[in-house]
């Protein structure tokens, strides 16, 4: 079935989030999560088709991951609606607290004990970054958004705020008030052949091009598919 069909006779946003924990998202439910996500994909290219096939893939991955933390409680009503209303939340401009107190409202049982944890995953899925959060935090060498509060709009305002004094030692920062327009031959590998530089993949949008001088490596944000379907919405 092609990835822009969908089927009117029923929701799949209404299946458990459970239902990853060992199996696939089907293509009724990744088109569903499109419109939410970005709105007015149903005829997407071939092309996009294939790169929203591998933008699920991390899906999947973030979801199982986070079913696996949460193993120790009752997520049977936790559905896929729930992390669509969250997005749509967050993208309208709703605080964390709004959002928390409506979760509230509607989640029942043990999901109302992880609320906190369902909006960091919905921000991770739906903006490929990770949200720091008191219960488990992320890795020590990711980058990471702090929001505790306010929109996650400020929070990315506050994270990418030029720093106004740098401490001794402090590693030199530069910007970039022109646009530089690369040539297609200069590719990862040729970053790694001609700067002595080692590729380091990432799917956190915070970390690209972020530098380990004392490594020699460089962070890449390799998700180009993820991308184009932000210019495509």
């Amino acid at each position: 079935m092609p990835l822009y069909v969908r089927s009117r006779d029923r929701d799949p946003l209404q299946d458990p989030l459970m239902f990853l924990a060992g199996g696939a998202l089907i293509p009724i439910c990744k088109v569903a999560l499109l419109e939410t996500f970005w709105g007015g994909l149903a005829t997407i290219s071939p092309h996009l088709q294939i790169g929203a096939n591998t933008y699920f893939e991390f899906f999947e991955i973030q979801c199982r991951q986070a079913l696996n933390n949460w193993e120790k409680y009752d997520l049977s009503e936790l559905k896929f609606s729930h992390v669509t209303k969250v997005a749509k939340m967050f993208m309208a401009g709703s605080t964390r607290q709004e959002i928390e107190l409506h979760l509230g409202e509607f989640l029942l049982g043990d999901c109302r004990i992880i609320a906190s944890e369902i909006i960091d995953l919905t921000v991770r899925l739906v903006l490929m970054v990770p949200i720091w959060n008191f219960w488990q935090g992320v890795c020590p060498e990711e980058s990471a958004l702090t929001w505790v509060e306010g929109t996650v709009e400020r929070s990315f305002e506050r994270h990418f705020r030029p720093k106004s004094k740098q401490s001794p030692g402090s590693e030199t920062e530069f910007s970039v008030k022109q646009s530089v327009i690369l040539d297609k031959s200069f590719t990862a590998q040729r970053i790694e052949e001609l700067g002595g530089l080692k590729i380091i993949w990432t799917n956190n949008l915070l970390d690209h091009l972020k530098m380990k001088p004392k490594d020699n490596q460089v962070y890449i944000y390799h998700y180009a598919s993820y991308l184009n379907l932000q210019l495509k919405k």
